[in-house]
């Protein structure tokens, strides 16, 4: 065997565990971020807002299905007043990439609004999380959300100025 191939081989046995090492937490962090997305679910329905302040960070940004760009405090404003409220959610995780410190999940949900003008009609859309790992945790950084096929001020009434 020549001195080149043996170089090779000697790399690749280098490199295979480690890159079996790195999917491995790559699949953990996966893992971890889907589990959060489902405790957010679960503290939005529940109006849990310990486990939604544990989970999205005081800097989260979150351009809404109503095309605004809001914050942590102003989402948890809009659940105790129930103006977010969801009869049913449902959603489908398109795909999740890991970056280092951060991941980036898309995907799609269904939503049936428990009250205002869209009470009880289903509703699609798509949506993207942005989550940054701080300390020993993940938190949510950024949410953005579309409505498909409804205009937003259907969905959650006219803009106010």
């Amino acid at each position: 065997m020549k001195t080149s191939q043996r170089l090779i081989l000697a790399s690749a046995a280098l490199w295979v565990p480690a890159l079996a090492q790195a999917q491995t937490d790559t699949d953990a962090i996966r893992k971890q971020v889907e589990a959060n997305d489902v405790a957010i679910g679960r503290a939005m329905r529940e109006k849990d807002y310990a486990t939604l302040e544990k989970f999205w960070s005081p800097e989260m940004v979150v351009t809404n299905p109503a095309n605004r760009i809001i914050g942590r405090d102003e989402v948890i404003r809009l659940i105790q007043t129930d103006v977010i409220k969801y009869a049913h959610v449902s959603n489908v995780v398109d795909r999740v990439s890991v970056f280092d410190d951060i991941v980036i999940v898309m995907g799609h949900e269904d939503v049936t609004m428990a009250g205002g003008p869209s009470a009880g009609k289903p509703l699609h859309r798509l949506y993207t999380n942005v989550w940054r790992h701080r300390g020993e945790s993940w938190v949510q950084i950024a949410r953005q959300a579309t409505l498909l096929d409804v205009d937003a001020a259907d969905v959650y009434g006219p803009p106010k100025p």
